[in-house]
């Protein structure tokens, strides 16, 4: 599966928006309010109607407070969320829509997909070969609910014991936070299998393999079962320390659990691609604000990462890093403004700094606003100084700017005396 194209209306903040998607990554931008989550958001409602045809997946619809409102404090209908897209070899379009606040969210034209996905799960329970597509979304609280989730450790159903399914790849999938605990349940227990049958497991080591390769400093990653220690599941690194997941940095525990998240669902959904079914499995993933919690170096190729390791999955994502930004090409970069488009392209041939001012409207970036407040009262008091007018008010600002700016005792010893001098 991915989107080719989507319209939004009256969607949260988002009054009427049509965006053309990129096949493999589109990067959102803008300001904090000018509609970047709410585009998430309202793509993971389209492409989840693919859910409705699923038995035991659940499908996310339009809640109430998802309905945009006008200035005259009224509700907007229809809420409509258009999509074309593809899936398998068949390109369609569907539509669902929220017409009231008691009624619920459509799925008569949504058919065309769900039809698709109720014949994935037919094939799927007659033991048929079929690839499954992965949808995902990630929101800005996933770190914290993995938190929670580790302190919950039974993964049990409330009818028993879980089983095997394919579509367990599906579960919580687009509830926009990840929930950690159910993979590191399974990490464990393919570590167990794979040390009672004495054989290599496929899928653990794919998961193992996407980990190790794009977690920087990372050698392996294990489960620790030894009872005198405890650690659970462990990242061992390249100057040979052994470190609990839960040791790890925000930053570097997030992105580790996005990937082993994107990673175990690939192999859950779709087994038949055995070694291949990282770069086989196709479909859309979801992620508000890619960057966080990581360091500028990670920022550089944490993009390149998520498509070399899966490079059939269309990845959706909002960032505010420059880094990340400067990392699009040609019809990759979305900039928003006020929830509307104001312009897509490429920054792969801007510096930061160009990014920064032309694109996210920083006022000369490259000073610091120590630096732009010295010029602005060092200006203001040369002009007075050349007009005769210099009050003692103005001497007093410029020698508190100069302080504050100055980290050289000598130097700001001759400034004094040069002001002195020149006034």
């Amino acid at each position: 599966m991915r989107l080719i194209k989507a319209s939004i209306q009256n969607f949260k903040g988002i009054e009427d928006l049509t965006l053309n998607l990129n096949p493999q990554l589109n990067v959102l931008i803008g300001d904090n309010g000018s509609g970047k989550t709410a585009i998430l958001e309202a793509l993971a409602i389209a492409a989840g109607a693919f859910f409705i045809g699923i038995r035991d997946v659940s499908a996310k619809g339009i809640s109430n407070k998802e309905v945009r409102f006008t200035a005259q404090q009224e509700y907007a209908y229809p809420v409509a969320i258009k999509a074309e897209g593809v899936i398998g070899e068949r390109e369609i379009s569907w539509s669902r829509e929220k017409n009231s606040l008691k009624g619920s969210t459509t799925s008569k034209n949504a058919w065309q997909l769900s039809e698709l996905g109720r014949e994935a799960d037919e094939m799927v329970r007659a033991g048929q070969v079929v690839d499954l597509p992965l949808i995902s979304f990630f929101s800005t609280g996933r770190l914290f609910v993995e938190a929670q989730s580790r302190s919950t450790p039974n993964l049990k159903e409330k009818n028993g014991k879980e089983l095997g399914s394919r579509f367990r790849g599906y579960r919580q999938s687009l509830d926009a936070k990840s929930n950690f605990r159910r993979f590191v349940e399974w990490f464990k227990l393919k570590e167990i299998s794979q040390i009672q049958r004495k054989e290599e497991d496929i899928a653990l080591s794919l998961v193992k393999e996407a980990i190790v390769n794009t977690l920087p400093g990372c050698t392996t990653v294990y489960y620790d079962f030894d009872p005198d220690t405890n650690k659970g599941l462990t990242v061992e690194l390249e100057d040979g320390r052994a470190l609990p997941f839960e040791y790890l940095s925000d930053g570097v525990r997030n992105f580790f659990a996005m990937m082993a998240d994107i990673s175990h669902r690939c192999v859950l959904l779709n087994p038949h691609f055995r070694e291949n079914a990282l770069k086989h499995t196709k479909g859309v993933v979801l992620i508000d604000e890619l960057d966080l919690h990581l360091h500028p170096s990670w920022q550089k190729s944490v993009i390149r990462s998520l498509l070399d390791t899966f490079p059939n999955i269309q990845f959706i994502v909002t960032t505010h890093s420059p880094f990340l930004i400067q990392e699009t090409e040609a019809d990759q970069l979305i900039l928003l403004k006020e929830c509307a488009i104001e312009l897509t392209g490429s920054a792969n041939n801007l510096s930061i700094e160009d990014i920064a001012e032309r694109l996210q409207g920083l006022d000369n970036p490259r000073w610091s606003t120590k630096r732009k407040a010295l010029y602005e009262i060092g200006k203001k008091y040369y002009n007075a100084v050349a007009e005769g007018v210099a009050t003692e008010r103005i001497k007093e600002q410029m020698t508190e700017a100069e302080k504050a700016f100055t980290e050289d005792t000598l130097f700001y010893a001759y400034l004094e005396a040069l002001k002195a001098i020149k006034v």
